[in-house]
């Protein structure tokens, strides 16, 4: 059945056992998946971006991964995790979680946070870490 939808994967064995990734979206929704991979077809998450800066007064770690479904109770499909780090200390954070949600932490504090598109998110993340660093704390 495979073969003739995949020309590529004509022998049984390579059928049976083959993943197939998903690497990327159109959007940053998560578009209907039905028909779109065939049944019993794993689809995985894929790692956006990873980096950790230095700073003389702390650190940035950014974190993104595109899931395959959305971690309730968000709408899209975004797993991330954004950290300014002072002294050993969170001062400015941006993550989702299960049950939780959209947020952000700043001082300790924790508030929601509306998400709109990654790219919003980041230059969000970026202002939050910049107001901090020029207030002086």
């Amino acid at each position: 059945m495979y073969a003739r939808r995949w020309p590529g994967l004509r022998s049984r064995p390579i059928r049976r056992y083959i993943r197939f990734r998903v690497v990327e979206f159109a959007s940053a929704s998560c578009p209907s998946l039905k028909g779109m991979i065939p049944h019993g077809y794993c689809m995985t998450a894929k790692q956006l971006l990873r980096d950790r800066k230095e700073f003389a007064r702390g650190t940035v770690e950014r974190v993104v991964w595109r899931l395959p479904q959305p971690v309730p109770p968000c709408t899209h499909c975004f797993k991330y995790r954004l950290v300014y780090v002072e002294d050993g200390r969170r001062v400015i954070g941006f993550d989702n979680e299960r049950g939780k949600g959209d947020h952000y932490h700043s001082e300790g504090r924790e508030a929601p946070y509306r998400f709109t598109t990654l790219e919003r998110l980041l230059d969000d993340f970026s202002s939050a870490v910049a107001q901090w660093v020029e207030a002086d704390r």
